[in-house]
């Protein structure tokens, strides 16, 4: 919400908040009406957010990286989902070249 930068970017996501309808009423979490109204500036998409907890060598992105359930309704959009799809690539093939995990990375190495 606040537009957090990171070292380690991946991309730059800037799409607002999209949660649909959560209660069977049509409503939504106070939360909700209370982030929509705040806004949203750009924030970065860190590196480290494309890698598993608990498997090794396997990178996710788009909807798949781990994020709170209102960051999950920005993020998960089209525009954000393919240069997250492009780092972990990228990441990959560097990963195999260097002979590291892909953890071990940084995105200035990659």
């Amino acid at each position: 919400m606040t537009g957090l930068r990171h070292k380690d970017a991946v991309c730059q996501a800037n799409f607002s908040i999209d949660v649909h309808n959560v209660f069977p009423d049509g409503s939504n979490p106070a939360d909700v009406k209370r982030f929509r109204s705040a806004g949203v500036k750009a924030y970065d998409i860190p590196l480290p957010a494309l890698f598993a907890a608990d498997v090794d060598g396997l990178m996710m992105a788009g909807r798949c990286i781990s994020g709170d359930f209102i960051a999950h309704s920005s993020y998960r959009v089209t525009g954000n989902s393919v240069p997250m799809g492009e780092a972990a690539g990228l990441t990959s093939v560097a990963s195999l070249k260097q002979g590291v995990m892909p953890h071990e990375l940084s995105w200035d190495t990659v």
